[in-house]
């Protein structure tokens, strides 16, 4: 278990989904097996606890929230702001149906995804921004305290947090992977 310092991210637990999805925005819940991982987390969560928890409000990250809290005995603040990026109309779709049907502009997505969005969807840029909103007005506020923080949201929201809280260009939003139900300290 890592040591917990003034905050914490961590991705959902496993969901409801099929391997290779496209899910984004799409509202799933946990799998069984998701539950279980949480709880098994919740109950070897190292001192100190968390004093906050943010959240996503999807399900996923609400279900995952709250089996921490619960545990922790703290409250829970959810922000559509932490939400994965939105796919727009490639939410559910299977990564190779989303690219056999209109390879032209998954190669251009691919390409500059930075500030291409998905068709319907929204960007990386725009994700950035989102998350930068939430980050401004909840974490980079030197009136706060330091106190421990839990944030739980999802793989691409959190590179955006970690890239902000490590002062580090979006083009490196790859350089850390989130795992399901694996917390990363942030220093």
């Amino acid at each position: 278990m890592p040591v917990i310092f003034s905050t914490t991210l961590l991705r959902h637990g496993f969901a409801e989904i099929s391997e290779g999805q496209c899910i984004g925005q799409l509202d799933v819940s946990l799998t069984n097996d998701g539950v279980d991982a949480i709880s098994d987390l919740a109950q070897n969560w190292p001192s100190p606890f968390p004093e906050r928890i943010y959240c996503s409000d999807l399900s996923r990250t609400m279900e995952t929230a709250q089996i921490l809290a619960e545990h922790m005995n703290i409250g829970i603040a959810s922000d559509p702001r932490l939400r994965e990026i939105n796919f727009g109309d490639w939410e559910g779709k299977s990564w190779e149906e989303i690219y056999d049907r209109d390879p032209d502009t998954m190669r251009a997505w691919g390409s500059d995804w930075i500030n291409i969005p998905p068709p319907g969807g929204e960007s990386v840029q725009q994700l950035h921004a989102r998350i930068a909103d939430f980050y401004e007005e909840t974490l980079n506020r030197p009136n706060l305290p330091q106190t421990p923080t839990l944030v739980v949201a999802h793989a691409g929201s959190l590179r955006v947090l970690a890239c902000l809280l490590h002062r580090r260009p979006m083009e490196a939003l790859f350089d850390l992977d989130f795992h399901h139900g694996a917390p990363v300290s942030m220093v």
